[in-house]
């Protein structure tokens, strides 16, 4: 069984850098009405931004606290834009199978990536918002990039 999960994971893998890529070259998916929407402001602890260089990768994504592991919405950024506010919704999904709106239960996080790549990897620096129930929130998500991946 082990091995059946392996493709599928690098699909996945494969869909989510594909994805951004295209998120950060500027086509979005199409946004969708009524979508489900998070204002997130990123940023990173003054203990942390010493460990960083302006032009390293910082991928920011919502997941479903129950559901796929894969990211719902992604964009990615660079430590330099950092703080970073961007809106997490539909319009950001990898795949039309996995949209925001479509989960009650989010979690937010962001990690800054030491190779470039969005699977996070040891020696990345990662942030993690709390639960969030979409709908319920009035106000922005933050999230802090405060730890080391080991």
């Amino acid at each position: 069984m082990r091995q059946k999960r392996k493709p599928i994971f690098a699909s996945m893998m494969l869909l989510l850098a594909l994805a951004v890529s295209a998120l950060s070259a500027g086509n979005p998916a199409p946004a969708l009405a009524g979508a489900a929407g998070l204002i997130v402001t990123v940023d990173i602890s003054p203990e942390l931004k010493s460990r960083t260089a302006p032009a390293q990768t910082v991928f920011i994504y919502a997941k479903a606290v129950r559901g796929p592991k894969a990211p719902l919405a992604a964009v990615k950024t660079q430590v330099g834009d950092l703080p970073f506010t961007v809106t997490l919704d539909d319009s950001k999904a990898l795949t039309p199978m996995f949209r925001l709106s479509n989960f009650k239960d989010v979690q937010v996080s962001a990690h800054v990536s030491q190779r470039g790549q969005a699977i996070r990897g040891s020696g990345d620096l990662e942030g993690v918002s709390p639960e969030i129930t979409l709908g319920e929130m009035n106000k922005p998500v933050m999230v802090i990039i405060d730890h080391l991946i080991p």
